[in-house]
Formats: structure tokens, C-alpha cells, sequence
């Protein structure tokens, strides 16, 4: 599938802006909700990045009256050239497709500054920690399939037991390598989570299969008391 998307305006930090997808298929025909599959409750996952992955937006289209085209809005923190990868799986297929589009901006992109292994994260006040099987001092390589944990505190250390589901899971892990076209979607293993009253926490179990070489940032987000958190780490992943 392609995906075409045209803004509202350029990119500006602190402002609104609506954004309108287009998605085909390789025959130019649009892209329907009954051409995908519903995964994890949305037919469309939108995944927005600036070139120094520092602003995560994770979004979901809502259809207009011209068929193939879904309209959205976001509030960019960066003025950047921001990239839009729609996370969907086509019916006919059932195998994911991650295609992509940029917005314009005013602003130049900036490359990634900090490329740093970090294990550590904060996100409104919360603490969140990821440990890779074996311990953090093996690093994941190319190919290996690895599980990691990641575990969620209060800001005094106590551990976080109200995880609310998130499109039906307790978490979702999202990884942009720094080639910026590599993305990775991961959720919790132990399957979907149906039932909206369940809380979850405070440990998160994912299993990782790096497609390739290279620096990559993950964002785990997660809801906690009805505010959505992103909290993002560092890994480099060997051949």
C-alpha cells in the first residue's frame, strides 16, 4: 500500500495541525476500512516522528466522505519535517505494511543527538525501567529473538498496579531505528486485553526481534489515571 498525506499548514511547534492521508494500493484503488484488519480495536495506527525521534505522536485516522482519505490532528512539540507511518494490516494478506509520508516544515531536521544506551525513563512523574534478559550488559543483536521487561514505579518507588488498557493492551512499545525508516510495534506478551476494567502493572513483558543493526528509541506507552505517558529509552542493537 502508499500512503500520500497533505497538512493544514507546515509544522510548527506548539500548533495544532490537521492532517488528511491518503492510502492506495499498488493499483491506485483507495484503501478502505474493509480492505484492513482491525488490530488492537483501530484499522489504522498512525506512528509521527521528527527526524531526532524526540516527539512521539501515536494517533488514529478517522475516515472522510472521499474514500481512501482519513483526517487527523496532531500538536507537534518540534518545528520539523515530521514522518507519518500507518501501521495496518490489509485483509488480502494479513501480513503488516508500514507505509509512510512527510509533512513539510519550516524547520530543518536535526539529527539524532543522543544515541546512548539508556534502561532509565520518566514520564510524568512515573519511573519506568527496562531490563533485557541476561541482564542489560548483553547487548540484543540482529535477528535474536530477546525478552525484555519493563517495569513501572510511582514517584516514591512504589510499583504501579493501575495500568488502564490502552486499544486493549497494557502497554504499547514502539521503536524508531536511526536510519528513520525502521519502525518496530511490540505489545505485552499474554494476549489482548478484552476487558476494560482490568488494571495491569507493575511489570511488562515483551519479546524483541531486532530486525537490524543499529540505534534504536523506544517509546512504552502506557495509561495511568486516565493520562497517557510515553516514555522513552535507548538500545543498540548489534549484527
Amino acid at each position: 500500500m502508499r500512503m500520500t498525506a497533505t497538512a493544514s499548514g507546515p509544522v510548527e511547534a506548539g500548533q495544532k495541525i490537521e492532517v488528511k492521508v491518503r492510502l492506495e494500493k499498488t493499483d491506485k484503488t483507495p484503501v478502505r476500512y474493509p480492505d484492513l484488519l482491525l488490530m488492537h480495536t483501530e484499522f489504522i495506527h498512525l506512528l509521527i516522528e521528527e527526524p531526532s525521534l524526540g516527539d512521539y505522536h501515536h494517533e488514529h485516522p478517522k475516515a472522510t466522505d472521499t474514500p481512501g482519505e482519513y483526517v487527523f490532528s496532531f500538536t507537534p512539540t518540534k518545528t520539523a519535517p515530521y514522518r507519518i507511518w500507518a501501521d495496518l494490516v490489509p485483509s488480502a494478506t494479513g501480513v503488516q505494511e508500514l507505509p509512510f509520508a512527510d509533512l513539510p516544515s519550516k524547520g530543518k531536521a536535526a539529527p539524532v543527538a543522543d544515541t546512548e544506551s539508556r534502561f532509565s525513563s520518566s514520564s510524568g512523574g512515573y519511573q519506568f525501567e527496562l531490563l533485557l534478559a541476561g541482564g542489560n550488559h548483553l547487548p540484543a543483536k540482529t535477528g535474536q529473538a530477546r525478552r525484555m521487561n519493563i517495569t513501572v514505579n510511582k514517584p516514591d518507588g512504589s510499583p504501579v498496579l493501575t495500568l488502564e488498557p490502552v486499544m486493549n493492551a497494557f502497554a504499547h512499545l514502539v521503536g524508531f531505528y536511526g536510519d528513520y525508516q525502521t519502525v518496530v510495534h511490540l505489545h505485552p506478551t499474554g494476549g489482548d486485553v478484552i476487558n476494560q476494567e482490568l488494571r495491569g502493572g507493575p511489570s511488562l513483558g515483551f519479546m524483541f526481534f531486532p530486525p537490524k543493526a543499529g540505534f534504536i528509541r523506544m517509546y512504552c506507552q502506557v495509561l495511568i489515571d486516565g493520562k497517557m505517558l510515553f516514555a522513552p529509552f535507548n538500545l543498540n542493537i548489534e549484527p
